[in-house]
């Protein structure tokens, strides 16, 4: 997942460098280059009704992009501007948001400004930003933790994780940071496919939950050590075979199982982990 994300920051990157003249005044030629491709790299299919609603209405305008929940309610609106607009109109989708709010029980959580390289969400309820991302500046692997928050896995029911950042190698205060980060968004979430832990049993061993898979926790200082260890060029891949390595005896079968991703249980369970699952 974060391999391929930080490819389409690569790929994006050079589609702006090289094309900025020929997109840059043109608000659908940002959305079909720059916008679209990235909301599909999230995994959020444009085209698929139950997964974004275009040109929603709301009393005070139509933002772009409507991202839908498990419920079918969106979980984040967007404002889409062409790639020249340089100016942040985060307060002209704030607007859409609370409009939306002020007529519905159900209140929209977060909206986002993004013009396909500036991408900033905004934490309605909250009053503040909680992601900002730059792709033509920022180191890619940066870029791709951070846009990682926006992911629909993470984001479907309604509570954004900005993803955390990798250390510079041999940083201790950028280490420490990061066990600070990762411990306030271990594992607030989980699929419906896996159950509630059971109680940790007596002993200090922790038990296993009702998939017979490892739980959560587990996978935190693994995650903690690979992430200190290889330092902030490391690839995903080079992170989960760090994990893989040092959990050796004690991941089982159930966290080989592959979900509908093709991905295996245990491998999302510690990318769910990275991005506040």
């Amino acid at each position: 997942m974060l391999d391929g994300l930080v490819q389409t920051v690569e790929k994006l990157r050079e589609r702006i460098r090289a094309h900025r003249s020929s997109i840059g005044s043109y608000e659908v030629r940002t959305r079909a280059s720059l916008i679209d491709p990235m909301l599909c790299a999230l995994g959020w299919d444009v085209g698929d009704p139950t997964h974004v609603t275009l040109e929603r209405p709301t009393d005070s305008g139509r933002p772009d992009y409507a991202l839908l929940g498990a419920t079918g309610k969106p979980v984040l609106l967007i404002e889409a501007k062409k790639l020249e607009v340089t100016r942040e109109p985060i307060n002209q989708v704030v607007a859409y948001v609370v409009a939306e709010n002020m007529r519905r029980a159900y209140k929209v959580p977060f909206c986002a400004y993004t013009n396909g390289d500036v991408w900033e969400v905004f934490d309605v309820l909250n009053s503040n930003s909680v992601l900002n991302a730059r792709i033509s500046s920022d180191d890619a692997a940066d870029c791709a933790f951070k846009l990682l928050g926006l992911w629909r896995a993470s984001l479907i029911d309604g509570s954004l994780r900005t993803a955390v950042k990798l250390p510079a190698k041999g940083s201790a205060e950028s280490a420490e940071q990061v066990d600070r980060d990762l411990g306030a968004v271990v594992a607030k979430k989980d699929e419906a496919s896996r159950s509630v832990h059971r109680p940790t049993p007596r002993g200090g061993h922790q038990s296993k939950n009702r998939s017979g898979a490892t739980p959560k926790l587990a996978f935190r200082q693994p995650l903690l050590d690979a992430l200190k260890e290889l330092g902030r060029k490391a690839t995903s891949r080079d992170v989960l075979e760090h994990v893989e390595k040092h959990m050796e005896g004690q991941l089982n079968e159930a966290d080989y199982g592959l979900l509908r991703s093709g991905q295996k249980r245990w491998e999302i369970v510690s990318i769910g982990c990275a991005i506040g699952w």
